[in-house]
């Protein structure tokens, strides 16, 4: 069921050139509909016309949190950093909708809220992960996108000088975000509007499910492309139909991410753990394993529901939301094995039993 084919090759790009500003100078604080830059970047809500089936959901600017039906059924969490397709309106970018709209994990949201039944919270964010990226860490700024020196300490990483760290400097391939350098306000600002906000609200209902059962699984929920690009550590390499990561068992137990995986792969698809993809920040900075609280990355390959041409959903959609649900069917039904694999002592068991 493996979902690999290959794409041309990618170039690697050029640096971008930013329009209608000196070099050397910053441009004006942007005038959105005539409102603050800082105020209009929190406008929008793509998950407004969603059914909540009477959910007493919690909305902010940067997320919107879908509580579960009462009692809570799953010692869980899902968090959806990269579904929000949407830039700010008015906000000025070098990028075409259409582009903007394929950065996006387009559709994740839909199959896991489907999946997930109303057995645990939700969260999605608010805001274009181009805007800002939750998975990454909050020191990983690239230099190359600002237009005076940052005041703190920086630590790029290798996803900034790819061009895709915590505020992208490329859309795609030869395609930059923005049309001018971003002053260290424009990016104080979105770290404390969309960035914080949403690693709080994580944090809060991560310590509201482990407070009533005494542990909890948080998956990172994202999807991928099914080749890697030239922003990537694996341009042109196919990928599988998924990858679960824990930070080489630093953000999880392996027997609960063989366990998960087990259940992916007695579907008939292709899961590799750590290849491709590692973990990121929204398990790093919220798992504690020691403690009873794991975190899972899974990435979804996006050729299993999405048509790429048109980025639409594919026919096997709907069969996705219910493998994802099969999953969680998996753990539901056994809460005392997930309660052991979740408390100290559950990791006993070595990588290789994962693969």
């Amino acid at each position: 069921m493996s979902a690999h084919h290959r794409s041309p090759p990618l170039r690697e790009a050029a640096a971008p050139t930013y329009l209608n500003q000196e070099p050397g100078k910053c441009a004006q604080p942007a005038s959105i509909g005539g409102k603050p830059a800082d105020r209009a970047l929190s406008q929008g809500g793509r998950y407004a016309d969603l059914d909540h089936g009477g959910w007493a959901a919690h909305d902010h600017p940067a997320y919107l949190v879908i509580p579960p039906k009462a009692p809570i059924g799953l010692p869980l969490v899902i968090d959806l950093p990269h579904s929000h397709a949407q830039w700010p309106h008015g906000m000025a970018t070098a990028a075409a909708a259409s582009v903007l709209g394929s950065v996006s994990d387009a559709y994740v949201d839909q199959f896991w809220l489907n999946a997930c039944q109303a057995r645990a919270p939700l969260l999605l964010a608010r805001f274009h992960r181009a805007l800002i990226d939750a998975n990454r860490a909050p020191s990983d700024i690239d230099p190359q996108l600002l237009c005076t020196p940052w005041p703190g300490t920086v630590r790029p990483s290798i996803h900034s000088s790819r061009g895709v760290g915590l505020i992208r400097r490329w859309a795609l391939p030869g395609i930059p975000i923005h049309d001018h350098l971003l002053t260290v306000a424009d990016v104080e600002t979105r770290i404390a509007h969309f960035y914080e906000p949403y690693h709080q609200a994580l944090a809060g209902l991560i310590n509201q499910v482990q407070g009533r059962f005494g542990h909890c699984l948080h998956i990172s929920a994202q999807a991928m492309k099914p080749v890697g690009s030239a922003m990537n550590h694996d341009p042109d390499l196919p990928r599988p139909d998924f990858v679960v990561s824990h930070l080489n068992g630093l953000a999880c137990a392996p027997a609960l991410t063989a366990w998960v995986v087990d259940l992916l792969r007695s579907q008939g698809f292709e899961v590799w753990v750590n290849s491709h993809y590692m973990g990121a920040e929204l398990i790093r900075r919220h798992a504690q394993p020691l403690l009873g609280r794991h975190g899972l990355q899974i990435e979804i390959n996006q050729a299993l529901y999405l048509d790429e041409t048109t980025r639409q959903p594919g026919p096997s959609f709907n069969n996705l939301a219910r493998v994802l649900q099969s999953m969680l069917d998996g753990l539901a039904a056994n809460p005392q094995r997930l309660a052991d694999l979740c408390l100290p002592g559950g990791s006993a068991v070595t990588e290789a039993q994962e693969r």
